[in-house]
């Protein structure tokens, strides 16, 4: 469990640094060609992988008795996985309300307030797509692990 908050430690410093990286190379809507479209598609990108998170949220406590559940206990990251979805839920929750404020800027907008929120927006799209991966790589462990142990118990897939 430890290494989970280290490596959300890690992840939120890097969003740290990417904002402050932005704020330092003035990025703002000018930098960003087709930047409504762009924005209005970070608005259905986003709300389509929070509502995927709600459900997994709401499915994997129900299966409670399949070997997929049971794989997450034995390698303990079960937990783990549901605050891995909820930290996702948040900062993909949070790009879609940055984006959505985003709109209200002009393409042409180099103002302090476009600079920080553009900034905000690009550093949580690339720590919510590094959470993302995060979260699909250990999914991808648990289902190794699961045909793995059926391999091995003569099941087969």
């Amino acid at each position: 469990m430890r290494n989970h908050f280290n490596r959300n430690s890690y992840l939120g410093i890097f969003g740290i640094i990417v904002f402050f990286i932005c704020i330092w190379r003035r990025f703002s809507p000018a930098k960003l060609p087709n930047y409504g479209s762009i924005m209005s598609d970070t608005i259905s990108f986003a709300s389509f992988i929070t509502c995927l998170m709600f459900i997994g949220l709401a499915y994997l406590p129900m299966q409670s008795n399949s070997k997929f559940m049971h794989a997450m206990q034995d390698l303990q990251t079960d937990i783990v996985i549901m605050h891995q979805i909820l930290i996702t839920i948040t900062i993909y929750f949070s790009i879609s309300v940055t984006s959505l404020l985003s709109l209200s800027f002009k393409i042409q907008d180099t103002s302090p307030i476009s600079i920080a929120l553009a900034s905000l927006w690009l550093a949580l799209l690339i720590t919510g797509i590094l959470e993302v991966s995060s979260l699909l790589f250990e999914l991808f462990r648990i289902i190794l692990y699961v045909a793995e142990e059926n391999k091995h118990h003569g099941h087969g897939y």
